[in-house]
């Protein structure tokens, strides 16, 4: 099973993580973005590793939110459509870090990643 990065949040959110405000948008709907996020993440919620390198993860100030939105809805990333975009909070973060959690089939084993590199 895949999960883009807005259900993984969820998941996270729900054990008591906190995670930074923001909002999913489906292509073609209608949205609104609290008026006090200065500047945000605008996020292709795509199944592809190398995504922020590919162009799918681009900042915006508040004014440029939904230009970037829709710039970013008309692209593809890896060749797959943008279909869905999380419009996020940029958080002033002093590390960065990854988490992946994966099964190894031939081990029948989780594998845990995490580091500082996406």
């Amino acid at each position: 099973m895949k999960l883009k990065e807005y259900e993984a949040k969820d998941i996270l959110q729900k054990a008591g993580i906190p995670i930074p405000r923001g909002v999913l948008v489906k292509k073609g709907s209608d949205y609104l973005v609290s008026p006090d996020i200065k500047e945000a993440a605008i996020k292709a919620q795509v199944e592809v590793a190398g995504r922020g390198k590919a162009g799918g993860i681009l900042m915006a100030d508040h004014a440029g939110i939904r230009d970037t939105t829709e710039k970013l809805f008309q692209t593809t990333i890896k060749g797959l459509p943008v279909e869905e975009i999380l419009i996020e909070e940029k958080l002033q973060i002093q590390h960065e870090y990854y988490l992946s959690i994966t099964i190894d089939r031939s081990q029948k084993a989780p594998v845990i990643l995490f580091t500082t590199e996406g």
